[in-house]
């Protein structure tokens, strides 16, 4: 499709909530696909194409998505009592963890002081 195009008879997946068992189980498989499928292709594919930017781009993301699963799962398995773990995201990659880390980000390697904390 080129820039500009439209997308003919395009439908969203329903979307079927469930319980928070069932809601963080679905989160792991989707961030688990991301991470092993979705953007080694979508890396394949900016590799083919020589294009450094979206390739670091990438790489960011899938690392970002390891920690998602990482984190989702633990939340399946710590559902009770409530975790009380703070969350701290990186600004510029976006990669998730519970431990602040001393100096800089394990995925993009800017200062720890680009996260936030998520209360």
């Amino acid at each position: 499709m080129a820039l500009g195009g439209k997308i003919k008879d395009f439908k969203l997946d329903e979307v079927k909530a469930g319980t928070t068992a069932e809601n963080l189980h679905a989160a792991v498989k989707g961030e688990t696909y991301e991470k092993e499928t979705m953007y080694p292709d979508f890396l394949k594919q900016a590799k083919s194409d020589g294009a450094k930017e979206a390739i670091r781009t990438l790489l960011y993301a899938q690392k970002a998505e390891a920690e998602h699963a990482k984190l989702y799962q633990e939340a399946l398995d710590n559902l009770s009592p409530p975790a009380d773990a703070p969350i701290y995201v990186c600004k510029v990659c976006g990669y998730t963890t519970t431990r602040l880390p001393e100096r800089n980000c394990v995925s993009c390697r800017e200062p720890a002081s680009q996260y936030v904390r998520i209360d």
